[in-house]
């Protein structure tokens, strides 16, 4: 029998089978969860149904490093246009003010 390769999603974006976690028996309506294929159905767990699964820590680096690069671009456009008195960033700027509240809401665990 083969290793499981499991897939990693956000329940708002992607749904996969039932969407009832195999672990606990609730549903998955929001937040993280894993999933694979088993064939004639999917197999998914909520992220804290399945913190064994070393991937999540990988996953939460990553959307640290994001969350890092996105206040260090974000402070940078604030100050280039708080010293220019342009509002061209303004766009850019609320949309990387949301993607960084999005992005901690998912990292401490939030639905």
């Amino acid at each position: 029998m083969g290793k499981c390769v499991w897939s990693y999603h956000d329940a708002r974006y992607t749904r996969l089978g039932l969407m009832i976690c195999a672990s606990c028996g609730n549903a998955i309506d929001s937040g993280m969860y894993r999933s694979r294929d088993a064939g004639d159905r999917y197999v998914n767990h909520h992220k804290a149904c399945s913190l064994s699964d070393k991937k999540w820590t990988e996953i939460d680096a990553a959307n640290k490093n994001r969350i890092a690069y996105l206040r260090e671009r974000l402070s940078a456009s604030v100050a280039f246009r708080t010293k220019w008195k342009m509002c061209d960033l303004d766009d850019e700027i609320n949309s990387m003010t949301t993607e960084i509240a999005e992005a901690d809401r998912l990292l401490e665990g939030g639905v």
